[in-house]
């Protein structure tokens, strides 16, 4: 890992609201030496890391950074171990995993979250990491003291917009409607964030690079999944209201399979080496089940309609869950009331979507029909 001492250096420097000429005088040097040792042209001899060490009240190791990379080395090390528990129940199901086991490990993840957050009060990403989990695991109010104490001591504007969106969620959890909805209005429009702006200016090189594309394919699949998340509560409003579906809603699931594709590819050809690392919804295992769920809304507004055109998404459904070069499916995608969020191996995923998904009314009319039975059996068969 990659320490800049010069950063460190003009931190301190900043703390005590001096100029690179009053610490050269402090420490008796030349004020340009101090300017080549913020900006990494050069360091200091090493006689002089005690003195400074001693002026800034802090360590040896921590000026030269050692106690920094440690840091960062524990956290990793930590967050390693706590992916590695979690993805010992990747692809174990409700049998093969009982509830103890399960909720051993989960415990033991939550410990992880919970000390790194106390070992490192001042690190804002833990503590937002925390705050995620006290607020999944009941407890809103110790979540929300955390975020707003991150909102009181972060300037970064990732943080920040992060904790925001947090803050959002723990309002409505806890009924303080009124809160969250002020915290909304707070926030920019979609056409005032850094992907529109990507979109628009990104390419500021005015040369066309792989990078170009790799961006455009991430702010594709993006909007992608909020068109998705969109449809998802448009949908329930509309059950809820008994209001049909609209024409569009047919048209915006067809665009976010292709998005949905895209996204694999993007994901799967090392374009995708850019996301961000903990937005989970990049993973390609929630992709792929995006692409195969969308796939079967598609299906099931069209059977009524227009069966052939709904007979080609039930092939796709089956080319997608059956395809053993794909991700594993993640089964809360097609059985939310589960909630086990694990990803299923291909069988085990195809076996699902053929005797639970499909089996559900709005596929009555095209059950029968040899293409459903044959795309039924492969995924029977897979």
């Amino acid at each position: 890992m990659e320490y800049n001492f010069g950063d460190k250096i003009k931190s301190l420097r900043k703390s005590r609201e001096l100029t690179q000429e009053q610490l050269a005088d402090i420490i008796g040097v030349s004020y340009q030496a101090v300017s080549k040792w913020e900006t990494n042209a050069a360091l200091p001899d090493v006689t002089l890391f005690p003195r400074l060490a001693r002026y800034f009240g802090v360590t040896t190791d921590e000026l030269l950074g050692m106690s920094e990379l440690r840091d960062k080395e524990r956290i990793a090390s930590e967050r390693a171990r706590a992916h590695e528990l979690y993805m010992s129940t990747v692809g174990k199901t409700m049998y093969e995993l009982d509830q103890d086991e399960t909720d051993l490990i989960m415990e033991e993840i939550r410990a992880i979250t919970r000390n790194l957050a106390l070992e490192f009060p001042h690190n804002h990403e833990l503590q937002l990491e925390y705050a995620a989990d006290l607020q999944g695991n009941g407890e809103p109010r110790e979540a929300l003291a955390v975020i707003k104490r991150v909102l009181d001591s972060s300037t970064d504007s990732s943080i920040r917009a992060s904790a925001a969106i947090q803050l959002i969620h723990v309002y409505s959890r806890l009924g303080e409607h009124e809160n969250a909805a002020a915290q909304i209005a707070s926030l920019p429009d979609v056409y005032h964030c850094r992907e529109y702006a990507q979109l628009l200016f990104g390419n500021v090189s005015g040369a066309s690079t792989r990078d170009d594309i790799a961006r455009l394919r991430g702010i594709a699949v993006k909007f992608s999944q909020l068109t998705n998340e969109t449809l998802q509560k448009l949908e329930s409003l509309e059950r809820l209201l008994q209001i049909p579906h609209e024409p569009e809603s047919l048209l915006r699931l067809m665009l976010a399979e292709q998005s949905w594709r895209l996204a694999l590819l993007w994901l799967n050809d090392g374009l995708g080496s850019g996301r961000e690392p903990n937005d989970d919804r990049n993973h390609p295992e929630i992709i792929a089940s995006q692409l195969a769920d969308t796939q079967i809304q598609i299906a099931a507004l069209l059977a009524a309609e227009d069966a052939e055109r709904a007979l080609d998404y039930i092939e796709r459904v089956a080319d997608t869950a059956c395809d053993p070069a794909l991700p594993p499916l993640m089964v809360t995608t097609f059985i939310p009331e589960e909630r086990t969020n694990r990803a299923l191996p291909v069988p085990l995923g195809a076996h699902i979507i053929s005797t639970r998904v499909l089996e559900k009314p709005a596929f009555d009319q095209i059950r029968n029909h040899p293409r459903f039975l044959a795309a039924t059996a492969r995924l029977q068969n897979a």
